[in-house]
């Protein structure tokens, strides 16, 4: 009967922990653009993550693309950690240098910018809409963190 307490109170402390902090973590990002002729458009981005949202603005004359940025990180132990962010490269306004997203699949964040820089180029696409967040891949970690948590408690108050 212990064993089951204990695996349900540090069960319940992580998943606490976990299940909020990815909630936190998370962030949505839309991308709205129209196309009010065919040389001209305008883009609103969205970025909402910590319960804020920063918005940025840009047209065809501050764009300069859309690509998929890697970032690679090592640790003092040595691990490598690669993340990929999908990142709009603009030259004018607050946004200026560029508009980085949450770290997501490569592929995803590629698909995403090749449509991006595919609207800029198209005359003929009127608009486009690109919405995407993190936060279910943050809610997965943190219910593996869960299943870790009550597995490892099971395994040190195991009797041998």
């Amino acid at each position: 009967m212990k064993r089951w307490l204990a695996i349900a109170i540090v069960t319940g402390v992580v998943a606490a922990i976990s299940f909020p902090l990815a909630k936190w973590f998370a962030q949505t990002v839309r991308i709205e653009c129209v196309r009010p002729s065919p040389e001209q458009f305008h883009c609103v981005v969205q970025l909402t993550a910590h319960n804020t949202t920063r918005t940025h603005a840009f047209d065809q004359r501050s764009f300069r693309g859309a690509e998929v940025v890697e970032q690679v990180s090592v640790d003092r132990e040595g691990m490598v950690e690669q993340t990929f962010r999908l990142r709009l490269k603009v030259e004018e306004g607050r946004a200026r240098g560029h508009i980085d997203s949450a770290p997501g699949w490569r592929y995803e964040h590629q698909a995403r910018a090749e449509r991006i820089n595919h609207f800029a180029a198209t005359p003929g696409e009127r608009s486009l809409d690109i919405r995407f967040d993190n936060g279910s891949d943050l809610l997965w970690m943190a219910a593996i963190n869960t299943v870790i948590a009550a597995v490892l408690t099971w395994v040190v108050t195991r009797k041998s």
